[in-house]
């Protein structure tokens, strides 16, 4: 047990001298360089938007979209919020979907004149370009989703993001 203990830790002394791991698949021992395991990695890919303008819920009981993203086939990793200010007080919701999946969908009591951040966030695999979206809805007149916050460009409300993993 002792010598292959040592022998280990010699292979591995040998492999960060050449830039190469020792990795043992399906039985077999072999080493791979740095550049072929960062291959066999697959790339993150980000993609992001943010509303540009305010949307009003004019409706009640009714969602109304905010940001949204066109995605290729995929697996994802999904994340966002929107700021609502709340004119009178009521629930307030979110959903992040497609149009009919649903993969979260928070929501929460709101006083008159609040603005709240509702956060999203799920996963989900796409068969085909789909388009994903958040959409919010409130009990009350009067709500508004957020483009922006604090009356800044650089204060950014309500936004979405995708990390493609696979």
């Amino acid at each position: 047990m002792a010598d292959e203990t040592i022998s280990d830790l010699a292979a591995v002394s040998a492999a960060l001298g050449t830039h190469e791991i020792p990795v043992n698949e399906s039985g077999v021992s072999k080493k791979l360089t740095v550049a072929q395991i960062a291959a066999l990695i697959a790339p993150l890919t980000v993609s992001e938007n943010f509303l540009t303008g305010d949307v009003n819920l004019t409706n009640i009981n009714t969602f109304y979209d905010g940001p949204s993203l066109s995605l290729a086939a995929g697996t994802y990793i999904l994340m966002g919020s929107v700021t609502i200010y709340v004119g009178v007080s009521g629930y307030v919701a979110s959903k992040l979907w497609d149009g009919t999946n649903v993969w979260d969908s928070p929501g929460d009591e709101q006083a008159a004149g609040a603005q709240t951040q509702i956060v999203v966030f799920g996963t989900c695999v796409l068969g085909t370009p789909t388009t994903v979206k958040i959409s919010s809805v409130s009990s009350t007149t009067g709500s508004v989703m957020l483009a922006t916050v604090l009356n800044g460009a650089t204060h950014k409300g309500s936004h979405l993001m995708a990390i493609k993993i696979a």
